[in-house]
């Protein structure tokens, strides 16, 4: 039995829903690889399964918020751009170039979060969150325009 089967249908319907885009987050956003971000997925999904399960309104929302607290809390995680490359993917490199927290926006967005979602998950203001997506979509745009060799 997994774990999500050991929880109530709602709920483990959505967990199970989010689990690939967790995922593709954890990937990018660690800077680790496949594996790691499966750990990250599996200490959110278990999080979830020992917090107040009652309503899944806002689970979208707060297994991303675990999601960013384990990233972060781990010491594990590397930041330099030298880690990224896997099998030379470019937006892996460039994303590396950006801050956590320009990057952790940025994928967020890109996941469908709205601003006022994305600073519930970070724990910071919406001006924050827009400064942080518009600097880190600076340096990716002047990463892809200007030194496209430094991607490759």
């Amino acid at each position: 039995m997994t774990l999500i089967q050991t929880i109530q249908t709602p709920v483990a319907a959505a967990i199970s829903e989010l689990i690939p885009r967790l995922r593709a987050t954890a990937v990018l956003l660690s800077n680790t690889g496949a594996e790691r971000a499966d750990d990250y997925v599996e200490q959110v999904v278990r999080d979830l399964c020992a917090g107040d399960m009652s309503d899944t309104d806002d689970i979208t929302i707060r297994s991303f918020r675990l999601l960013r607290h384990h990233v972060r809390a781990d010491k594990r995680h590397v930041t330099t751009a030298s880690h990224i490359l896997d099998g030379g993917n470019k937006l892996r490199l460039a994303l590396a170039q950006c801050s956590l927290g320009q990057r952790e926006a940025i994928l967020l967005q890109a996941s469908g979060f709205k601003y006022r979602d994305i600073a519930d998950i970070c724990g910071v203001e919406i001006g924050t969150v827009r400064s942080r997506i518009n600097r880190g979509k600076t340096t990716l745009n002047r990463l892809f325009e200007e030194r496209p060799e430094t991607l490759q």
